[in-house]
């Protein structure tokens, strides 16, 4: 293990493993995201930005031919709603619910879009709290995609559009601590409309997720750290026995270039979801998932040390990882989810409702981890370290385990 550090050191350019005070998102900074869930006032988008969305969703589904100015009410809708706190309530589509916020980016747009969709970065990269693993289906059709539509802007008056399909395994959701893997169909949309730069793009789930398997964060909830467990159902009272499903599940983020190095972000979302086709999930349950995440991501990302460059790094080095290192590092995990699920059952009180770790360890689990998932849980690790907030491959852990 101490190769390893000395390798994690290297990657980070000095950032110290224990966390300074002064180094990334806050800890207290990170808690409001947990603390700040209370119920909210949700608005009704213009109805202008609707047309909008119908139109995008009339090109991703059907090819209907789309015109930059038929997207000008959504982009200048991201380019305002940013600056102010908004929860949007999306018109209900598909049977489903929606919810939408918008977040400002300190991050200039051709800087920020490579952390998301790179080619040399993986998607779920910088997703811990939504994405366990993330992959194109077909790697060179969506290298050809990022080329067309990500890595320069389309000329004025055009739109540039390609399609691609991923493959993804969701972390437990927040509320039910459910994990589902499924596919979907993705396309990117680039345009400039009124001199400004934008990137859209959506997302949409092909067919039924797999039933989800429960999980359950590991360690501090603030980090999105889980195990994984191999039993169906979910986390909720009474609820254990639940095969849960993700019916329909719709994403679109629109990214607008504001200038002087900063990105406006507008991320809407449509989930339907439950079991027995019969749907569970409320708009305001949505708006909650959706924000803490783009708050998450607005925290991490404006990181000084967490940029393009030092991700694609940090995911060349797990790639070419050798599969012994893997899997002594995987240990590392494997022993900071023990520790974890001791300690709970040793501070457990008899008339407390059992903690879900306890509930759910089976270290026969742990074992069943593919070798891409435990490379996916190294490199999300390896953000972590970048931020200042590792957690099982913490320096002090280590010591505290590998003497």
């Amino acid at each position: 293990m101490k190769t390893i550090l000395t390798l994690l050191a290297i990657l980070c350019a000095g950032v110290a493993l224990s966390a300074p005070a002064d180094s990334g998102p806050s800890p207290s900074a990170l808690a409001a995201l947990v603390t700040s869930q209370v119920a909210v006032t949700m608005t009704a988008v213009p109805p202008a930005v609707e047309q909008d969305l119908s139109r995008i969703f009339a090109n991703v589904d059907q090819g209907v031919a789309l015109k930059p100015d038929e997207l000008d009410d959504i982009v200048n809708l991201a380019s305002q709603a940013c600056t102010v706190p908004n929860a949007f309530r999306m018109a209900d589509r598909w049977n489903a619910s929606g919810a939408g916020n918008a977040v400002h980016i300190s991050k200039g747009f051709q800087e920020f879009l490579p952390m998301l969709f790179g080619t040399n970065i993986p998607m779920y990269t910088l997703y811990a709290d939504m994405l366990r693993y993330a992959a194109p289906l077909d790697q060179a059709r969506y290298h050809d995609a990022y080329l067309r539509c990500v890595a320069a802007p389309a000329p004025a008056g055009t739109i540039r559009s390609a399609a691609f399909l991923r493959y993804e395994e969701t972390t437990p959701n927040p509320d039910a601590g459910s994990a589902y893997t499924y596919t979907s169909a993705c396309t990117f949309i680039r345009t400039t409309i009124a001199g400004r730069d934008a990137l859209i793009f959506t997302a949409r789930v092909l067919a039924t997720s797999s039933i989800g398997l429960r999980g359950v964060n590991v360690g501090n909830p603030l980090y999105n750290l889980f195990y994984y467990s191999n039993k169906t159902g979910t986390n909720l009272r009474g609820l254990s026995w639940a095969d849960s499903q993700i019916y329909v599940t719709r994403l679109i983020s629109v990214f607008v270039d504001l200038g002087d190095g900063h990105t406006a972000l507008l991320s809407c979302t449509w989930v339907r979801a439950g079991w027995n086709d019969f749907n569970v999930v409320a708009a305001d349950s949505i708006y909650q998932s959706l924000s803490s995440s783009l708050r998450r991501m607005q925290l991490i990302r404006e990181y000084p040390r967490v940029t393009s460059a030092k991700l694609a790094a940090c995911a060349e080095s797990v790639r070419k990882m050798p599969p012994a290192d893997v899997e002594k590092m995987f240990n590392v995990y494997c022993n900071y989810v023990r520790a974890c699920q001791a300690q709970q059952s040793t501070s457990w009180a008899p008339w407390v409702r059992t903690p879900l770790l306890t509930q759910l360890y089976d270290p026969a689990t742990l074992a069943l981890t593919t070798e891409y998932q435990k490379r996916a849980l190294i490199l999300q690790e390896y953000v972590r370290i970048i931020a200042g907030h590792a957690t099982w491959l913490s320096e002090e852990y280590d010591k505290a385990t590998h003497k």
